[in-house]
């Protein structure tokens, strides 16, 4: 991804870290929840469909990687061009694993848009090609992407949303939430058809950018000949492909009709059209130019090659004159212009946000449409929701449960200052005292208790984990939409040595039933047990398989040093396999200060947010101080509660099984309890990693004798075990404080 100031910066350069689907849903009005259920399967038909074929592009030399989308069955790869630039080949890893190498076609930096090709033979998956010259804003459509890089415990994260505005040239904005490693990723139409490739990102959520598939099919055989070309702009409208009319615009002259004509360049479209000095141009095809900024949008949506009318006033007569754009490089020579269409701009607006007024209606008719919908399932939920106050400020949502007298909310929120004094408000606008009763520290929730009438507790639902693509609603304290948004990731644990591993790799051609085995690692239970590259696992259990997603659900269930009995055909021989569930290989994910910036772009993060012993994962745009609240699906069960607002592209629910468990345990004495998660510990088991390690994100030093048990931590020879722990958690208290002082400088929350 790149980072858009105008459009393209130099920060963005590094950020490379079925069923028969409708096609009238692209457009289709949401008039009730009903509704929106339809469109909810759409999106998990889509989510489904493309997943295999989007895969994570690593560069072996560079550490660098992104994504890509598979678009023939011999492995032709549509990328961006940032993400192969400087490389000749790339490891093309697959979601569940496997990989493959790729070489490195042709690029067009300009349009940011690259190929690469799969070396060895097979009958790859890939998804068919679209249309993105028809978009419009408020067209739905669906994203993908190896966020923050490739990440074996999960598949690529699905996004869902709309096309927000059209250009400059072949790119257009949507507000699927890109990140680093995104970049190269796939945006699919509600077909399930490729119409683009992730770009960049801007500061806001709405501002995820995409490089159009119209711009490969006009620049194909360059790209497959291996054709490098153009540059990567820092602006959408120095960027050598965007049209041009070839004027200068009149900045002395307060025209009221439209733009006056200072200057036409000679042999430029505008001199071709008959356009003179002192011309007025009031109109592009149907759209009204009344400024400098209106004529750079229109511009903006238009592509070169394209043929316009071109309203121009001249002496009190209005003229229509046709017009033919071509490439600003076919017309200036790029040392010659300083910025954003030096003849064609107006120096007001360096930074033009390219989004039309009739593009920001369709945009917030869209998406008043979603919030009018989804009433029906919030508001009953409006006596279950408080909000949480600390210090007399509003840092966190509650969730009514028990008796309706006890509340969980987000721990870190409220503990900064032990001896605050907590209150919540419900939904009738009453503020109430409230005490901390106990603390669960692995999962970030705290136990509040309230005096006076109850409220009315929340009904977990028993359904099981949410699949990928479901549409999830998060109610505010009035029974409003707070938050609305899918499932990118399946329930999972963030934890990552205390998962179960097989270790097994599955051949992504097979359609099932069942899962064939591509590669078995070694030193694991499953090489252990003698399981084979092809063998087709039948059954886990007593449980048939129909995909490696059950495989992937089933394994969820399991925990390190658990027993499972595989049903395996082999050579038409049907066998019964014992085997010894290890630990998930550790995945280091090295410092990344971009990565760590772009987290934060679009908003605040919350300052606990990984190493949960159990997620779900969305697309949902949410606050810190929302966190704590319950999560609804479109039947209204309460699946969960959001636990942490994670980077720009995910927050973190806890499911609601989860929470059901958690509650059966003893909580932790918020005098004493910690906040964040603690260093993983526990024996090692066959395929795993050394346990020691400091859970993932948290902070170097944060458990005892520093990261993995290392020398250097406070002595604790001659204390007996209560006096350890004390004493762990002052040190751990000190630290708290310390990360939320730190925090508070960074904007984290």
């Amino acid at each position: 991804m790149m980072k858009r100031h105008a459009f393209l910066t130099a920060v963005a350069a590094v950020l490379v870290a079925g069923s028969t689907i409708n096609p009238t849903w692209a457009r289709e009005p949401v008039k009730s929840l009903a509704d929106l259920k339809p469109l909810e399967k759409q999106v998990m038909q889509v989510a489904a469909k493309v997943m295999p074929s989007t895969v994570a592009l690593v560069a072996e030399k560079t550490g660098a990687s992104g994504s890509g989308v598979i678009t023939t069955a011999d492995g032709l790869i549509l990328t961006a061009a940032h993400v192969v630039q400087g490389v000749d080949e790339m490891s093309v890893v697959f979601p569940n694993g496997k990989k493959v190498t790729g070489k490195v076609l042709g690029a067009n930096y300009s349009k940011d848009i690259g190929m690469v090709k799969i070396q060895e033979p097979g009958a790859w998956p890939f998804v068919e090609r679209g249309d993105s010259k028809k978009l419009e804003a408020g067209d739905r459509v669906v994203a993908m992407g190896h966020s923050a890089g490739f990440d074996l415990n999960r598949t690529p994260p699905v996004r869902f949303g709309q096309v927000v505005s059209k250009g400059p040239g072949n790119f257009f904005t949507t507000d699927c939430t890109l990140i680093g490693g995104d970049s190269g990723g796939p945006i699919f139409d509600m077909q399930g058809r490729i119409i683009g490739i992730n770009s960049s990102i801007g500061t806001s959520l709405h501002n995820n950018n995409h490089a159009g598939i119209d711009g490969f099919r006009e620049d194909w055989d360059r790209l497959l000949g291996g054709e490098m070309w153009g540059e990567l702009s820092m602006n959408p409208f120095a960027n050598p492909e965007s049209p041009v009319l070839g004027i200068e615009m009149d900045r002395d002259t307060a025209s009221r009709h439209g733009v006056g004509v200072k200057a036409v360049t000679a042999k430029s479209p505008a001199a071709s059209a008959g356009v003179r000095i002192g011309d007025e141009v009031v109109a592009i095809d149907t759209l009204p130019v009344t400024s400098g900024r209106e004529l750079q949008l229109a511009l903006a949506k238009r592509q070169a090659g394209e043929k316009i009318k071109l309203g121009v006033l001249r002496d009190r007569t209005k003229l229509e004159l046709d017009v033919t754009l071509i490439k600003r490089e076919t017309l200036y020579d790029r040392r010659a212009y300083r910025g954003p269409m030096e003849a064609d701009r107006d120096d007001e607006e360096r930074d033009v946000p390219l989004i039309l007024p009739a593009e920001r209606e369709a945009v917030a008719k869209a998406t008043g449409e979603y919030v009018e919908a989804l009433k029906g399932d919030t508001a009953p939920l409006a006596d279950s929701v408080v909000w949480v106050y600390s210090m007399s400020k509003q840092v966190s949502y509650g969730t009514v449960i028990g008796d309706g007298h006890q509340i969980l909310t987000k721990w870190s929120q409220i503990a900064a200052d032990r001896n605050a004094l907590v209150q919540i408000m419900d939904h009738s606008g009453a503020k109430r005292l409230a005490h901390v009763t106990g603390v669960y520290e692995d999962e970030d929730l705290a136990v509040l208790a309230i005096d006076g009438t109850a409220l009315t507790p929340v009904k977990w639902s028993a359904a099981g984990a949410p699949e990928i693509g479901r549409f999830l609603v998060a109610p505010t304290r009035e029974g409003k939409v707070g938050g609305f948004g899918v499932v990118s990731v399946a329930e999972r644990s963030l934890r990552e040595s205390s998962q179960a591993y097989l270790g097994v790799g599955s051949d992504i051609s097979f359609p099932g039933p069942g899962v064939k085995v591509d590669t078995v690692e070694p030193k694991t239970g499953a090489a252990a047990a003698g399981l084979a590259k092809g063998d087709l696992i039948l059954k886990l259990g007593d449980h048939a398989l129909a995909s490696l997603a059950e495989l992937r659900a089933l394994m969820l269930e399991k925990k390190p040093g658990d027993h499972v009995d595989l049903h395996v055909s082999r050579g038409g021989k049907d066998l019964k396999l014992d085997i010894l569930l290890g630990n998930l290989p550790l995945s280091p994910q090295p410092f990344n200060p971009r990565l760590r910036q772009m987290e934060q772009m679009g908003g605040d993060i919350s300052r606990v947010r990984d190493a949960f012993p159990r997620v779900i994962q969305t697309d949902m745009p949410i606050k810190p101080e929302q966190c704590g609240g319950p999560v609804v699906d479109l039947a209204g069960n309460v699946i969960g509660i959001s636990i942490a607002r994670a980077d720009r592209t995910r927050s973190l629910i806890v499911p609601a099984a989860e929470v059901v468990a958690m509650l059966k345990r003893p909580a932790v004495d918020a005098a004493i309890a910690r906040i964040g998660p603690a260093p993983l510990e526990g024996p090692q088991l066959a395929g795993g990693p050394p346990t020691g390690r400091s859970a993932p994100g948290a902070p170097e030093g944060r458990g005892p004798g520093g990261p993995g048990g290392a020398p250097g931590g406070p002595s604790t020879q001659g204390l007996d075990g209560d006096h350890v722990r004390r004493h762990v958690r002052d040190i751990q208290r000190l630290l708290d404080r310390l990360h939320d002082e730190m925090d508070r400088e960074n904007g984290v929350r």
